[in-house]
């Protein structure tokens, strides 16, 4: 919810939410006490569906298991009842396979979902967070190169970026395949970003110094690195998931981590989202 300072990108956010109503679905199977505080909190921003579970007060469709309110919801966008929803507590790779039956022409498009992480005042995006992501150097240039035209794009942002690797160039550099193959990967993703003029900084292993030093764009080394990074910070460092837009599906889709609880934020953001009109 909105305790404590915010950064400039929630602020933001926050003043977009409120230019207009939308219509927000979420969903919800495990209401415990935290979740269900940050839905009544966003219901006042927009007019909320809850799907999964049954609660006071709050427009909800109820279903027998969180596979039959994956099938719901997307009903509930392609029939126009939302105009966008956070998947939520729901499944992320079932849900998607749903949603391919409802819009096949998302099929085609490579998976996508800049993360908006945030504390303290601070904020940044993390690319390739899925462990799906970033494991070829195609996905992971294309992952980059199209979270950069959208932050431009869609909110007028040109990222600092900062490309994070699987070694240091110091380090025991050739010894181990896996990781050397990773590391020539993101060395040539920093080089490609140079020559096209971006403002690139290369950290290696150390992803810290990259927050510290207010990086807008930290791109994991690979998306099972990303996944278990950016899930520590949010679980572990108290940074919170303000949204992550799954890109290019031909709706609004946010796409945060099922575990989490603070759903405030994701249904704010996809409402702003929403509200400037560009997908």
């Amino acid at each position: 919810m909105t305790t404590g300072k915010l950064s400039e990108i929630e602020t933001r956010f926050l003043r977009e939410a409120r230019l207009k109503r939308r219509r927000v679905a979420i969903g919800i199977w495990r209401p415990e006490a935290e979740v269900v505080d940050n839905l009544r909190a966003a219901s006042g921003y927009v007019d909320l569906v809850v799907v999964g579970c049954k609660l006071n007060g709050i427009n909800c469709i109820p279903t027998k298991d969180d596979d039959e309110a994956s099938r719901r919801i997307v009903d509930l966008v392609k029939s126009g009842t939302v105009e966008g929803f956070v998947r939520a507590q729901l499944k992320d790779s079932f849900t998607h396979r749903v949603w391919l039956e409802a819009f096949p022409q998302a099929e085609a498009k490579q998976k996508v979902i800049p993360a908006f992480i945030a504390k303290e005042g601070q904020w940044f995006v993390a690319p390739g967070i899925s462990n799906y992501n970033a494991l070829t150097l195609e996905q992971k240039r294309h992952e980059i190169l199209r979270t950069i035209e959208w932050l431009k794009e869609n909110l007028g942002i040109t990222p600092t970026i900062a490309i994070t690797s699987t070694r240091r160039l110091s380090g025991r550099v050739g010894e181990f395949g896996l990781l050397e193959e990773i590391a020539q990967r993101c060395a040539q993703v920093a080089d490609e970003l140079r020559q096209r003029g971006y403002d690139i900084k290369e950290y290696y292993i150390e992803y810290e110094r990259a927050v510290w030093e207010g990086r807008t764009l930290i791109c994991p080394a690979i998306g099972m690195i990303g996944n278990t990074w950016v899930k520590a910070l949010v679980y572990l460092g108290g940074w919170k998931f303000v949204g992550a837009p799954y890109l290019d599906q031909g709706a609004y889709y946010d796409d945060c981590p099922r575990n989490y609880r603070q759903w405030f934020w994701p249904i704010i953001s996809t409402a702003a989202w929403l509200n400037r009109g560009r997908l």
